[in-house]
């Protein structure tokens, strides 16, 4: 009687529970209780090891290993992998390996097998080979007039040459360096990566092109085809020439824009090579002038920045905020000689511009009188552009061709620093033959003018640079 009213109590406590509690208060049930669970079987202690076995890339590759066991014996191993026979008695054995599944990888597969026979077990490592891979891309490199060596990094699991088609390219060294598959057995991949240093010459002449090319037989060959331009050479016992830059912001439809803009002209025919223009046409324009967005974004990044409380027009000069159509060009050749006096430039550029197959390429030779982080910037401008009752439109930002915002670069003191870059032709450009490229140069400058009100940015405009496509300009400098 006990017995029973003990059941009724645990079975109304069950049922004021979730199913799961059910089960776990029928489970102590004192007349009803289950098997203890059997010790899990242990895992065979691996007494013995094969040496690894190699089978090929592809599905169904098979292999063989002969083993001798001492009792009976059953095998067990990875999935992608089979093993028969799959069990057996004591004696000598001979596995046949069976890869269920292809390696499509240039890297080796590892994987293992076990033979338990009793309280012991046999294991053998077994390698999948990867399938032949020279991995190298053709590219074009574009690269400054001195001396240098120059590093490509690949991958291959075959033999393969290395040759130059001309003598101002060297092969100086293609050094391996491989990843280790099995430790115990040192057994290293087949599939390495290769450092290839080459040694490019000082180009004293015109632009040259050269080529290397990576082959390996039944492959597609690899080249590397490499434009050097002419080495520039920068005297620092003297001064570098100084420009200014100002960015200016506008629409079509804004007619002060144009008013103010024929000030700046009008100043800049006064002081020849010392202001540089870049536009920056914003997208309420609703014309084809507005199609590169970073305008937009810059301008509202001004606003944000309190710099400005009106509208259009509205300029950057070395950084400091103008309001452009209340100046005359006087006011700007007075910001013009302060420039020259208080902010002389630390750098001077020179630069080489291609423009062919719908891509600009522009190599920077940037010299420093001072060991500095700068920030660069790069832009795609291009003149003579329609859209507005005012007339043509100049020196329109297309594209820019550093990363989105510029980029920081370290000079060192006394010493050319090179740089390549390329970009696409825009779409939307229409002329190619009138892009020309604005090279800008800031460094980290607290300053405020006394010709107008600062912006509040800690950096100027150390120099700027503007050159048309398919044209070199090397090192300009003071009188």
């Amino acid at each position: 009687m006990m017995t029973d009213f003990r059941k009724l109590i645990l079975g109304l406590t069950c049922l004021a529970g979730m199913m799961t509690a059910f089960v776990a208060c029928e489970t102590v049930d004192p007349d009803n209780k289950p098997e203890p669970n059997p010790e899990p079987t242990p895992t065979p202690e691996v007494t013995e090891t094969v040496p690894a076995v190699f089978i090929g890339a592809e599905q169904n590759a098979t292999a063989t290993v002969t083993v001798e066991i001492g009792a009976d014996w059953s095998v067990s191993a990875d999935s992608w992998l089979d093993v028969q026979p799959a069990s057996g008695q004591a004696g000598t054995v001979e596995l046949t390996l069976t890869a269920l599944e292809a390696n499509e990888a240039a890297a080796e597969r590892v994987g293992s097998f076990v033979i338990t026979a009793g309280e012991g077990g046999v294991k053998g490592n077994v390698v999948q080979n990867g399938i032949p891979a020279l991995t190298i891309a053709s590219s074009n490199v574009v690269l400054g007039g001195e001396a240098q060596e120059v590093e490509f990094i690949f991958s291959a699991n075959v033999d393969f040459d290395v040759t130059s088609d001309v003598d101002w390219i060297k092969v100086l060294d293609v050094a391996a360096d491989s990843v280790i598959l099995i430790e115990d057995e040192d057994i290293w991949s087949s599939n390495k990566t290769y450092t290839l240093l080459l040694d490019v010459t000082a180009n004293e002449g015109d632009i040259r092109e050269g080529s290397v090319t990576v082959e390996s037989a039944g492959m597609e060959s690899a080249v590397i085809a490499i434009t050097q331009f002419k080495q520039i050479v920068a005297d620092f016992s003297r001064d570098f020439y100084r420009r200014s830059y100002v960015a200016k912001y506008s629409a079509t439809w804004c007619g002060p824009c144009y008013m103010a803009t024929e000030y700046l002209h009008s100043a800049m025919n006064m002081i020849p090579g010392r202001i540089e223009v870049a536009s920056y046409m914003l997208s309420s324009n609703g014309g084809r002038l507005s199609d590169w967005s970073g305008a937009d974004d810059e301008f509202n990044q001004l606003y944000s920045d309190g710099l400005t409380e009106g509208g259009i027009p509205f300029m950057i000069w070395n950084n400091y905020g103008v309001l452009e159509g209340a100046y005359p060009p006087a006011y700007f050749i007075r910001l013009n000689d302060e420039t020259l006096e208080l902010l002389p430039a630390h750098t001077g550029i020179a630069a080489t511009v291609n423009a062919a197959e719908g891509n600009v390429d522009v190599f920077l030779s940037v010299a420093s009188t001072e060991s500095a982080d700068y920030d660069l910037r790069i832009f795609l401008l291009e003149d003579n552009l329609s859209g507005s009752s005012y007339g043509v439109t100049n020196d329109v930002i297309r594209a820019e061709i550093t990363p989105e915002g510029g980029e920081t670069v370290s000079l060192t003191a006394d010493e050319v620093t090179g740089f390549s870059y390329s970009c696409e032709i825009p779409s939307y450009v229409v002329d190619e033959s009138q892009l020309h490229v604005m090279v800008v140069l800031y460094r980290s400058n607290l300053f405020s003018s006394s010709v107008t009100f600062s912006t509040g940015y800690d950096t100027v405009v150390d120099n700027v640079l503007d050159i048309p496509v398919n044209s070199t300009i090397e090192f300009e400098y003071e009188e």
